[in-house]
């Protein structure tokens, strides 16, 4: 019985797959097409005009100049990966008002952690002293400005 039945398992695992296979050719393939082609164009999308719906998110906000307080460095979730570094920035604003932002810098540079005391450029909408994610960096202080603000 094990026998035929050993025998016998290739030509039906290759009909199996021929099944699957012609299946796939006529019914998924413009399916798995239009998947790719409809998340391929979203990420293009995405990362072509996120800069500027940020900048849109900021455009009647108020300037600031801070300072590096504190570089933090985020586990990535694992000893494989980079770490990531954000930046948390104080500036003083409108009298003794002192407000604090993060930005999330990424794991782009080994040079994240000797930053602290560097001035940076930032706008931002509230005037809520912890309210850490409103902030658009516009880059460093000491930095040529390069007019996209």
């Amino acid at each position: 019985m094990f026998l035929p039945g050993g025998l016998l398992l290739p030509f039906v695992l290759g009909g199996l797959g021929m099944s699957i296979e012609d299946y796939f050719d006529r019914v998924f393939l413009w399916q798995l097409v239009a998947t790719a082609v409809v998340v391929l164009g979203g990420v293009a999308l995405a990362g072509r005009v996120g800069r500027s719906l940020e900048e849109a998110a900021y455009a009647d906000a108020r300037k600031a100049v801070g300072r590096v307080d504190e570089v933090v460095e985020t586990d990535p979730g694992g000893g494989d990966f980079s770490p990531s570094y954000d930046l948390v920035i104080s500036a003083v604003i409108a009298g003794p008002l002192t407000i604090r932002r993060r930005v999330a810098w990424g794991a782009t540079s080994a040079l994240a952690p000797t930053w602290v005391g560097r001035h940076v450029r930032f706008r931002y909408n509230t005037r809520d002293p912890e309210d850490l994610n409103d902030i658009l960096f516009l880059g460093f202080a000491d930095e040529k400005d390069d007019g996209r603000r």
